[in-house]
């Protein structure tokens, strides 16, 4: 599978929010490389699916925090988002636990979930931020 690729349509003219999309971006090319057999010696999957894990974590809090500031009417809808994400991570997670093979599928989610978000709920909340 092709590596995602950050391009100025991902850009929600947040820079610290822009930054951290590509942070998300970049682990999820190197879970691609671990299913490809690209990645260093000892990375695993279960070691870069933590990484996002906490690195998610950390953007999320990012967004809800700057969502309270100014006041974001969409901030029970963007968590929600947020929340739903979390939960599928778990269960990927669970599953790479239990030794199931399910790379692709993960990686696959991730490029499509992330790509969507940014792309219609983010740059929402960025239109709105900037605005006010």
């Amino acid at each position: 599978m092709e590596n995602l690729v950050w391009n100025d349509k991902f850009s929600i003219g947040l820079p610290e929010i822009d930054e951290q999309h590509k942070k998300l971006i970049d682990i999820i090319n190197m879970m691609n490389d671990v299913v490809e057999g690209k990645a260093m010696k000892n990375t695993t999957m279960k070691i870069v699916l933590r990484e996002m894990v906490n690195y998610t974590n950390y953007h999320f809090n990012s967004e809800e925090e700057l969502m309270i500031k100014s006041g974001y009417p969409g901030y029970a809808e963007h968590k929600k988002e947020h929340t739903d994400f979390i939960i599928a991570v778990k269960k990927f997670s669970v599953e790479i636990k239990e030794n199931r093979n399910i790379s692709c599928d993960l990686i696959i989610f991730l490029y499509n979930w992330l790509t969507n978000h940014i792309l219609n709920v983010d740059n929402k909340m960025g239109q709105y931020t900037l605005g006010k």
